[in-house]
């Protein structure tokens, strides 16, 4: 039987002017300040301990962050350690300056600049003041799951990882612990009890005899919801919009991780835990993809009513292409309509167990067919919506483009020089 077992923080007091959070403080306030904080800053936190153990292999952020003035930013010796460029590091780490990224009004680029830096603060008096026992194990993590649900006693989802020691042994249950002291900066525990964390220990994915920890970010919700009558779904700043009457209550969303405008389908939910509440919001969950009720039609930018459709009706081999019969529909052409999810494949919602598929494999001129055997592993069947474009994740440099301009009954093809400037390469989605 699988186990999970909730990590305790190790207590160490501290009286400064980063001091760390006391258990008697009044419950009210803390609720209101996770209120104030949750306009981005908690779950950023949250998402750069996931970005920061996915690429650094570690939480140290002692050593591989450094303040820089009024930001905090990946340090030399982290950058040696970054093989891929810690891409979504530097992205989370990027909001700090309010020069690189629109934080938005509601969080305010000074007041996560300010936090970032007294994390970074507290986490370094928290390593310096401890005894050589309570300091958190040399370590290595390595992702081996998520998102994934680890039971109806927790929201959300969890990225899991598998935490070893230097030399490749798995850590105890004694140094899971104290693992913990190394998440003060990312607000775990007394350091600011960030609920977007959610630290546990885990067996789910984990590989046998391994020992794994886990982190919720998204922290959202796992009910089952009516769904929307909307015919569209925006994107939200920080995936969350303020609607304290719940009427967009499963509606359809763009979840986005922040990165070079990647986005999915999915829809909007509650926090399943009623405290700290959702301090009125909705959330666009990750975990969601895949499950929505709502479909969507695909709509080419060049402004003339063409939409993707299943050219003469989705089938085995059927060519993908536009189609100005779209327009307007009701209740709606099945060959009009498609499905995106979380496995990144395009779905004929005629079929769907067909897919969208580069025929031949994703090459400059591949036609886009639809196949019943596309699976989730295979690149050719997958694609990332990346500022307006469909991308081949096969191939980042292949887009999904209207060959030679859209117009009625033009073939879908893939291209190596598509631009989100170029309306025949950018798709908006209804």
């Amino acid at each position: 039987m699988r186990t999970i077992v909730t990590a305790s923080f190790v207590s160490i007091g501290l009286m400064s002017q980063y001091a760390l959070a006391t258990p008697d403080t009044d419950r009210n306030s803390n609720y209101a300040r996770q209120c104030d904080l949750g306009n981005g800053i908690n779950p950023s936190k949250a998402s750069l301990a996931v970005a920061m153990a996915t690429e650094l292999g570690r939480w140290d952020p002692v050593h591989d962050l450094a303040v820089d003035g009024n930001n905090v930013t990946l340090s030399a010796s982290a950058w040696l350690r970054c093989g891929n460029g810690c891409a979504k590091t530097s992205a989370l780490l990027a909001e700090l300056d309010p020069a690189s990224v629109n934080v938005g009004t509601s969080t305010g680029s000074s007041q996560y600049r300010n936090e970032l830096v007294d994390s970074y603060m507290r986490q370094r008096q928290l390593d310096g003041e401890s005894a050589q026992e309570d300091l958190a194990p040399l370590h290595r993590l390595t992702l081996v799951g998520g998102p994934v649900r680890l039971g109806e006693n927790y929201c959300g989802s969890h990225y899991v990882f598998q935490a070893d020691r230097i030399d490749g042994q798995p850590l105890s249950r004694d140094e899971i612990s104290r693992l913990q002291n190394a998440l003060c900066f990312y607000g775990e525990g007394r350091c600011g009890g960030n609920p977007f964390l959610s630290f546990v220990q885990t067996d789910a994915t984990c590989p046998t005899g391994r020992t794994c920890v886990a982190i919720d970010p998204t922290d959202g919700d796992n009910g089952s919801l009516p769904p929307c009558n909307q015919t569209s779904s925006p994107g939200y700043y920080m995936n969350r919009t303020y609607d304290p009457a719940n009427e967009l209550l499963s509606c359809g969303c763009l979840y986005s991780d922040g990165l070079d405008g990647v986005a999915w389908w999915s829809q909007l939910v509650s926090k399943c835990s009623t405290v700290p509440s959702t301090c009125g919001y909705l959330y666009c969950d990750r975990t969601q993809t895949g499950t929505a009720t709502t479909t969507f039609m695909i709509w080419s930018d060049s402004g003339n009513n063409f939409a993707m459709n299943a050219l003469y009706g989705a089938d085995e081999g059927t060519y993908v292409g536009l189609s100005d019969a779209c327009n307007g529909f009701s209740p709606g052409n099945p060959d009009c309509q498609w499905v995106y999810g979380s496995d990144h494949m395009i779905r004929s919602f005629r079929n769907q167990s067909l897919a969208v598929t580069a025929w031949d494999g994703a090459s400059h001129g591949a036609y886009l067919r639809l196949t019943g055997s596309c699976q989730p592993w295979n690149t050719n069947c997958t694609w990332s919506y990346v500022n307006g474009r469909f991308v081949s994740d096969a191939d980042s440099s292949l887009s999904i483009n209207a060959w030679n301009g859209a117009g009625n009954g033009v073939l879908l093809r893939l291209h190596n020089e598509c631009a989100s400037t170029n309306p025949d390469c950018t798709w908006n989605l209804q």
